[in-house]
């Protein structure tokens, strides 16, 4: 981060009264290193930061201030023309972008969707979301915020604009607040490569940055199988049901803490395997078919649409069998293939 200098000429002669409060000041540089200037006639007496000083006019004693650098040192006002030398933060030449790849549900398919985080090296501190986010979206910026926090990470003070491509479809739930958190970490320097292009983002965030589990795993991880991505990095809740998607690795953590890590590669996470294979061959039906007795014309209709794979309507008062036939239906079916039973799961 860079420190730009600012010189305030301020003129005491020509002003009835000037108050100002540097407690703000204070609040504000401290929180970013910065570059200390040389103030203006020391004063070794005075230790502690004022709550506010007040200059007025034809006044000359007992009026102290800090330079606005938080060097700890104080300096003399004096009823003349006076210069304050400040040092303050900067994100450099413009403001700081950066994206992030997750996906949005529409029904039971994901659609790709970036989440873009401009992070501007100037304005007061205020967070806009654009991109049709509902209202768990917009409330996501303050787990975020607390997650961020929370987990020894800086959270960027100035202007935020997050924006949800593609803009014209709504984004609903919790499963921005992962890939959210990373777009600002990456804006801030915090994540120092540029790994997080090749994955796939989701999870909600608490607000002591633990991940929790999302909606759509599987249809994110059969997304980034579709447009090729590496991977997915999901939280460790989803990670065996996304792993059934197949041909794409899928990373699970427990935080965001483990996220930074791993994006930064000073923490190794294994890919979560898949047992997709075994479980298809090992299912069985909740009903076995043969252990139906009497209701000759529902088995006969039962076979029949199984057969030719027709629709079944079963219309009947309570108590007559309706779902005990239909639990047995899947027995006398041929076995799904992957892609089958993660479409019937999704």
């Amino acid at each position: 981060m860079n420190a730009a200098s600012l010189h305030l000429v301020i003129s005491v002669k020509s002003m009835r009264q000037f108050s100002f409060s540097l407690q703000k000041w204070k609040r504000k540089v401290e929180s970013c290193p910065l570059d200390h200037t040389t103030p203006v006639a020391k004063r070794s007496d005075a230790t502690a930061w004022p709550s506010s000083a007040s200059v007025l006019a034809g006044e000359s004693q007992g009026l102290s201030a800090y330079d606005g650098a938080c060097c700890g040192t104080p300096f003399q006002l004096f009823p003349s023309d006076f210069t304050l030398h400040l040092s303050l933060p900067s994100w450099g030449d413009g403001s700081m972008l950066a994206q992030v790849h997750s996906y949005v549900l529409q029904g039971i398919d994901a659609v790709a969707c970036e989440i873009e985080v401009d992070v501007a090296d100037r304005g007061i501190s205020k967070t806009t979301i654009v991109g049709l986010p509902d209202a768990g979206v917009k409330e996501s910026i303050e787990r975020v915020r607390a997650a961020i926090i929370n987990s020894g990470y800086s959270f960027p003070l100035s202007r935020l604009l997050i924006n949800l491509a593609p803009a014209d479809v709504k984004k609903e739930g919790p499963v921005y607040d992962l890939p959210i958190a990373v777009g600002l970490l990456l804006a801030n320097q915090t994540i120092g490569t540029q790994r997080h292009r090749r994955f796939l983002f989701a999870g909600e965030l608490a607000l002591d940055g633990r991940l929790r589990p999302i909606k759509g795993a599987i249809s994110m991880a059969m997304l980034a199988r579709k447009l090729k991505y590496d991977g997915i990095v999901v939280p460790t809740d989803n990670a065996s049901e996304a792993a059934a998607a197949g041909d794409v690795e899928v990373y699970p953590a427990d935080s965001l803490a483990t996220v930074v890590g791993f994006l930064n590669e000073q923490h190794h996470i294994e890919p979560q395997p898949s047992h997709a294979e075994q479980v298809l061959a090992s299912a069985k039906p909740l009903v076995d078919f043969g252990d139906i007795r009497g209701q000759e014309l529902v088995k006969r209709a039962l076979t029949i649409a199984a057969a030719g794979g027709h629709n079944v309507l079963m219309i009947g008062p309570a108590g007559t069998g309706k779902t005990m036939c239909a639990k047995a239906l899947p027995g006398i079916l041929p076995q799904l293939a992957r892609d089958g039973a993660l479409e019937s799961t999704c």
